[in-house]
């Protein structure tokens, strides 16, 4: 199962993984200099969403 399809099962708590844990680890990879492992961190905890509704 992909890890926003898990998320978007959370109800009201679908965005509390994203927001307080890949913000801060996407963060910490991007000023480590792992931008493309930073990218990838934020962009698998992204939720499942309607379109145009978040970034990715």
């Amino acid at each position: 199962m992909k890890v926003g399809k898990f998320l978007s099962k959370l109800g009201p708590f679908k965005w509390s993984l994203h927001n307080l844990v890949a913000h801060p680890l996407s963060e910490f990879a991007y000023l480590v200099g792992f931008e493309r492992a930073s990218n990838w961190i934020h962009d698998i905890t992204v939720p499942e969403h309607e379109p145009g509704t978040g970034r990715g």
